[in-house]
């Protein structure tokens, strides 16, 4: 087990809000810009660049029908000794679309 590296820490840090990053935004210094529109899992979703109060980015994907967020990503993880990047895609909006 290694020690987190200060970007590690601070990532990490940013992660303890439990009501996630669009929750009053603003309120957390949280600023927003609309990317564009890109398919995930074969739905149209926006693409929202978060910066948050700290200077990190992360970026959503928001279901253009349901408003659901199906992707994030976030900073790059040790998994195996290598950094790779980190995105989850939630297959709830497929059982919320009517």
């Amino acid at each position: 087990m290694e020690a987190f590296t200060a970007d590690e820490a601070k990532s990490e840090a940013s992660k303890a809000d439990l009501e996630g990053p669009l929750v009053d935004y603003a309120a957390k210094g949280t600023q927003i810009a609309l990317e564009g529109i890109e398919p995930v899992d074969g739905h149209n979703a926006y693409k929202l660049k978060l910066t948050l109060k700290n200077g990190n980015v992360q970026h959503i994907w928001i279901d253009a029908q349901s408003f659901l967020d199906v992707k994030v990503d976030g900073a790059p993880r040790r998994m195996d000794g290598k950094m790779r990047s980190v995105w989850i895609s939630s297959a709830i909006s497929d059982r919320c679309r009517a």
